[in-house]
């Protein structure tokens, strides 16, 4: 072969490995993989308030288009419940972990903590640590140039808990507390993040141990009882993510649980049938409407009357918030842009929300945000209006004092597997000690704190 042919052959592979490297530094470069229509997960309630959930997305992603944003979108449904949950939830992990999967996750836990899924529970088991791991991208970027939602205006405390030193990598889509509601004419409370569940259960007038309870009560005074879905509100934060540690002892959720079951014994129940009437429920819009009724006893304090609203406190002062619906970005996504144009319009406002000359209007948008707001949580955009599309609004002095509450928020937990092991703990411990379960409690803690620790440090 001659010298010319061979310089003519070592510059034409130069050429092509020159190629081959600018293919794989350049977006634009045809041997990278098409970005592809933009991938939506929703994981919630097949239903909103008023409609199914597919009708109103798909509703919502027209007005989407309308406005500007992605109209190449392929929607999955996670299934509810069964075999087809859980090999979802398989594939979308493999996916993940593969690089790709959806670009735009939407994912609520309330129905996990109801106890209607089977134990796979939530595509993130425990969300805080997902964000840890890098399987979010951050938002901030985008946030900047927001086009619909006023970010400002959001719970920047609550906004918190999807926060790492890279950025706003989840954004909750509502929260909630646990409260108990007195009428004002016959028991006062101003909210404080002094104040600790140590506090609530040492209170001389009963008022605010009635409002640690959470469940059962007499019937001449309790309206209804949530059971103990946030006795992990009692921690505060319940982890730290990125040390991979808990944040209290097996021996402080030892006394903790002792100190809970106290409360439910025979002599506290005929100390709290001292109290006038009350009521728990969680904060959110409409928490409390006419004619409704949750236990055994009807309700007799009426939605129009004023109500003192305590807040559940946590060890450590202050009130502890849960999400139970969040939504976020896949780091790997080649969408980034689009997914967050779909989030930004889903959190932006509907009329003139800035006065009392607000107008009801029964969008898609308000109507798909309902299964965030309903019956679980406060919108995330703090100067929102408070609207029901079933009941319209709650009352000005009652709006005001669960802002009040609201203001007292210290910590912010993300309901994942971690908060249901430990609801799943108290009522098992409950029903050992009323003698419906057999069962060591001792045992039963020290297991529960043994797991979440594992759980913690292999997720």
């Amino acid at each position: 072969m001659s010298v010319k042919r061979t310089r003519m052959i070592a510059r034409l592979t130069a050429l092509l490995l020159a190629a081959a490297m600018l293919c794989v530094l350049l977006p634009s470069c045809t041997l990278q993989k098409e970005a592809g229509p933009l991938r939506i997960l929703l994981d919630v309630s097949d239903r909103t308030m008023s409609n199914p959930t597919d009708f109103v997305f798909d509703k919502l992603l027209e007005s989407i288009a309308e406005a500007g944003g992605p109209a190449d979108v392929e929607v999955e449904y996670l299934p509810r419940t069964g075999v087809e949950r859980e090999t979802a939830i398989t594939r979308l992990r493999t996916e993940i972990m593969a690089g790709e999967g959806p670009d735009l996750f939407i994912v609520s836990t309330s129905y996990w903590w109801d106890g209607e899924s089977p134990e796979d529970g939530p595509l993130f088991p425990i969300p805080e640590k997902a964000m840890a791991n890098g399987l979010f991208m951050p938002l901030d970027k985008y946030m900047e140039k927001a086009q619909f939602a006023q970010w400002d205006d959001f719970n920047q405390t609550v906004m918190e808990v999807g926060r790492t030193e890279k950025g706003q990598m989840l954004v909750p889509l509502s929260y909630t507390f646990p409260i108990t509601c007195f009428r004002q004419t016959e028991a006062a409370h101003t909210p404080s993040k002094d104040l600790t569940w140590d506090d609530m259960l040492t209170d001389e007038s009963l008022v605010m141990k009635a409002a640690a309870v959470l469940q059962g009560g007499s019937e001449t005074n309790m309206i209804h009882g949530m059971g103990n879905p946030n006795f992990d509100a009692v921690f505060g934060k319940i982890a730290d993510y990125q040390a991979e540690e808990l944040t209290f002892s097996e021996e402080e959720l030892m006394e903790a649980v002792h100190k809970q079951l106290e409360l439910y014994d025979e002599e506290g129940w005929k100390e709290l049938a001292q109290l006038p009437e009350y009521f728990h429920s969680y904060a959110f819009p409409c928490f409390y409407t006419d004619g409704e009724s949750m236990g055994n006893v009807p309700p007799s304090i009426r939605k129009s009357e004023d109500l003192t609203v305590i807040p559940h406190y946590n060890k450590n002062g202050g009130v502890t918030a849960t999400v139970f619906h969040y939504a976020c970005v896949n780091a790997k996504t080649r969408r980034g842009e689009d997914a967050f144009f779909v989030l930004d319009y889903l959190l932006g406002r509907d009329g003139n929300a800035d006065g009392k000359d607000y107008v009801p209007q029964n969008s898609w948008r308000q109507d798909f945000y309902s299964l965030f707001t309903g019956i679980d949580g406060l919108p995330i955009d703090q100067g929102a209006p408070w609207f029901s599309i079933y009941e319209g609004a709650i009352s000005d002095i009652n709006r005001s004092a669960i802002d009040s509450a609201v203001s007292c928020i210290t910590a912010v937990n993300i309901h994942g597997k971690l908060n249901k092991m430990l609801a799943d703990m108290m009522s098992d411990c409950q029903m050992i000690a009323s003698g419906y379960q057999e069962g060591d409690p001792e045992e039963l803690i020290k297991e529960t704190y043994r797991v979440m620790k594992m759980e913690l440090a292999e997720s």
